[in-house]
């Protein structure tokens, strides 16, 4: 086994390739990790295993592989992006046929009623998503978010905690192009 200072250290490593699964010890991480390659990231336990994002200027955890990957078993938390808006999870790019899957979660949104707040977004992903057992709270904009989402959903025992000065707890957004056949 390998050990490395941070999780991002990990991800990072020539040596990682896809397919590969880091096993993060309990511990709390001051990080914001960005996650490129198809990868099973497995925390200890929400519990015990925190992403605190204090200070990165970026969401806590960004998804941009074309491959399958997976978030597991974290607290996560205190993501400000640049311009003052909060995304603790953001998912974009993916690729067609993979799965990115985030499960048994503990995803804390700042709780700012002045900017963006979400616990997940995903803009503009062609992936298939699995979001099960996660716990959302404290976000003043949407708890889940999917614009734009290309790929398969399954969405499902997941508890959100919204604020009451929220807007609604899931938002979805499509855009139809001409000619696509719209159905539910």
């Amino acid at each position: 086994n390998t050990y490395y200072a941070t999780i991002q250290a990990a991800i990072d490593a020539l040596s990682t390739v896809d397919g590969d699964v880091i096993q993060v010890c309990a511990g709390t991480y001051n990080e914001a990790l960005n996650i490129n390659k198809a990868l099973t990231v497995q925390g200890a336990g929400l519990s015990t295993t925190t992403i605190d994002a204090t200070g990165k200027l970026a969401s806590a955890v960004t998804i941009t592989a074309t491959g399958s990957v997976k978030l597991d078993g974290f607290k996560i938390f205190n993501a400000t992006t640049s311009d003052g808006n909060h995304f603790e999870i953001t998912l974009s790019g993916g690729s067609l046929g993979s799965t990115i899957e985030i499960s048994n979660n503990n995803i804390i949104g700042a709780g700012d009623a002045d900017n963006d707040d979400y616990g997940f977004y995903s803009g503009l992903c062609s992936s298939n998503l699995i979001f099960r057992n996660n716990t959302i709270s404290n976000c003043a904009s949407h708890s889940l978010f999917l614009e734009r989402l290309l790929g398969t959903s399954d969405i499902k025992d997941n508890t959100i905690n919204s604020r009451s000065d929220a807007g609604p707890a899931i938002g979805l957004m499509t855009y139809k192009t001409s000619g696509d056949p719209v159905s539910n």
